[in-house]
C-alpha cells in the first residue's frame, strides 16, 4: 500500500512544511513534485496517514493511496496513477502528478 501525495498540498497545509512531514516520515520517497510513504499493510498505513491527517487538517485534499496490485482506491485531485504493466500478478503502477506524463514527477509503486 502506498499513499501519494502533492508537494505542493503538504507545503501549504501540513505543520512544518515538507521538512517537519520528512522529520516525521524519514522513509518518504520523493520525486520533484510528489512524496509518497508505504506501508506492508493497511494498518500500518492508516496508522501513518493518522499521525499525518493529524498535522495536516486538508490531507485528504493532496493525498493519493493505491495498491501495487489493485491500482487506486482513494483519488486526489493533481495525482493520477497509471498501469504500467499487463502481468496480472506484478501489473506495475506509477502515479504522476497532475495530468502530464513526465517521467521526472512520477513515483512508482
Amino acid at each position: 500500500m502506498v499513499a501519494v501525495f502533492t508537494r505542493v498540498g503538504i507545503e501549504s497545509g501540513y505543520a512544518g512544511d515538507v521538512d517537519g512531514f520528512l522529520a516525521n516520515f524519514p522513509y518518504t520517497r520523493k520525486a520533484r513534485g510528489l512524496l509518497a510513504l508505504s506501508g506492508m499493510s493497511s494498518g500500518e498505513l492508516m496508522e501513518m496517514l493518522d499521525l499525518a491527517a493529524s498535522r495536516c487538517p486538508g490531507l485528504a485534499d493532496c493525498c493519493a493511496v493505491a495498491d501495487v496490485f489493485a491500482g487506486p482506491f482513494e483519488a486526489c485531485d493533481g495525482i493520477r496513477f497509471v498501469r504500467t504493466g499487463t502481468d496480472m500478478l506484478n501489473p506495475g503502477w506509477v502515479a504522476y502528478r497532475g495530468n502530464g506524463g513526465d517521467r521526472k514527477d512520477s513515483q512508482g509503486l
